[in-house]
């Protein structure tokens, strides 16, 4: 199970079965929201990858 969450909400804002849909969508939403930063974890609770997202940032840079 992957989940999306909000900083600082307690709950998920979604939950899918496998990381590469819960990654696609929380770049799409990190990208309608931005300024936002997405946060990236591996299984362990580990970072895994970082990126920000702005409205005057190139969208590929930073792209895994």
């Amino acid at each position: 199970m992957w989940q999306i969450k909000f900083e600082g909400e307690s709950e998920s804002h979604s939950v899918y079965g496998n990381k590469s849909t819960a990654v696609e969508m929380a770049r799409g939403l990190a990208r309608k929201h931005g300024p936002s930063h997405l946060v990236v974890h591996m299984e362990d609770a580990a970072i895994e990858y970082e990126h920000s997202y702005s409205d005057d940032a190139d969208p590929h840079l930073g792209e895994v």
